[in-house]
């Protein structure tokens, strides 16, 4: 009976500590090095109805209550402050013109079974620089649709760490990329020297970069450069994903030249260890990826091998633009190491690019350069001390540092 008994006991101690290493609380945190929202004294939500330099602790609880919620189209500037929401950390009316810049962003668990919040739903703005921030576990930047009135949006020098789209029951919602473009046409700017990092499990990001109908003007094209891109990966880890590093795409409804995605040029970016396809064309015309280095070694970061790394980069024409559309897109110039096994682009166990069949432009052998076997882990991890040299040598200050 003793020896009955202390089993049953060691039993249910075992499920105990099972159930508390399987919660809620202990799946969904940010990874173990991250020290959390830091321990500062927060205000109430703040509502911005002026003009005006704001800065401050701002905190929001409720899911439904941004944590600073601008409602004027007077230019705002916020700096110096902490956010920190289970909801959008900023929300915005129509056409605002804001400069957010050297702020620490973080996202709280939601509640009421919302997503993770956005660092900031911005509709129409007319004007929009996000630089020298520090952004943790969010719902990411989703820029709205844009106008006429709209000059230039400007996303550079930031950290972004665990974008995420799952509710508080762990389930995915509606779509979270990094920085997420939502028809914003006919714009200048850039999105530059940016450092993206997601940790597997800790993180749930769609697309790193995502332009859907979006893109600059002819002779000026909107610039996507010089960012470090890291992680991209299912939730589940068995789960099914279709996510990327960067991928233009589009409305098939609203495919006319003048409405596509357009006059897009990325380059001179880093894209490490991305599932599904790490750079993509889908959609648009006038859209150029040169200069890259894209490199993937199959395995999470842990060494486990996935089936969910499907091939570095692609153009087709997923999104059935017409063929008289889907012009001058390209993606070549760039250094690519990409592990698929079964595959052989260029050699068995590689798919640097994807052929999709009945697609008016691919990708051609030839087109870029295939960096030599073995592609390792070791291989993903030798572009991050070149990142922080790149960072030092162009004088590069990242995240919210003075």
């Amino acid at each position: 009976m003793k020896s009955t008994s202390l089993l049953l006991f060691v039993c249910i101690c075992a499920l105990l500590f099972l159930r508390a290493c399987t919660s809620k609380e202990n799946i969904v945190m940010v990874d173990p090095g991250d020290t959390g929202v830091p321990a500062v004294a927060f205000q109430a939500p703040l509502v911005i109805t002026k003009s005006g330099k704001y800065t401050g602790n701002y905190k929001s609880t409720d899911s439904n209550i941004p944590a600073v919620w601008v409602q004027t189209t007077e230019p705002v500037e916020l700096t110096g402050c902490t956010i920190a929401s289970a909801g959008d950390m900023i929300r915005c009316v129509s056409g605002t013109r804001l400069n957010i810049h050297h702020n620490s962003i973080y996202g709280l668990l939601p509640n009421t079974n919302f997503q993770w919040g956005r660092v900031i739903n911005n509709y129409k703005p007319r004007s929009f620089i996000f630089q020298n921030n520090y952004v943790e576990h969010t719902g990411g930047l989703l820029i709205d649709h844009t106008d006429s009135t709209a000059t230039s949006v400007v996303i550079r020098y930031n950290i972004i760490r665990n974008t995420d789209k799952r509710r508080d029951d762990l389930f995915a919602g509606e779509k979270r990329p990094g920085i997420m473009f939502n028809t914003v046409l006919n714009v200048t700017g850039d999105i530059s020297w940016n450092q993206f990092i997601n940790l597997p499990v800790a993180s749930f990001v769609d697309d790193n970069i995502y332009m859907y109908n979006s893109g600059g003007k002819s002779g000026t094209p909107f610039l996507i450069h010089d960012n470090y891109i890291k992680g991209a990966y299912p939730y589940p880890l068995n789960a099914t994903y279709y996510g990327s590093a960067i991928t233009v795409d589009g409305d098939p409804g609203t495919n006319t030249m003048d409405k596509m995605s357009q006059f897009i040029d990325a380059y001179n970016n880093q894209v490490i260890s991305i599932c599904n396809s790490a750079m993509n064309i889908s959609a648009g015309h006038d859209i150029h990826y040169y200069n890259n280095t894209i490199i993937s070694s199959g395995r999470y970061p842990d060494g486990t091998r996935s089936d969910w790394f499907w091939g570095g980069c692609a153009i087709w024409n997923a999104s059935n633009v017409p063929v008289a559309n889907f012009i001058n897109n390209t993606i070549k110039g760039n250094k690519i190491g990409y592990v698929r096994p079964g595959k052989y682009a260029p050699v068995p166990g590689r798919q640097d690019w994807v052929v999709v069949g009945g697609s008016p432009l691919s990708v051609s052998r030839g087109d870029n350069l295939s960096m030599a076997n073995p592609i390792t882990l070791e291989t993903e991890k030798a572009e991050w001390p070149k990142w922080l040299d790149k960072v030092a040598e162009n004088n590069v200050i990242l995240g919210n540092k003075p």
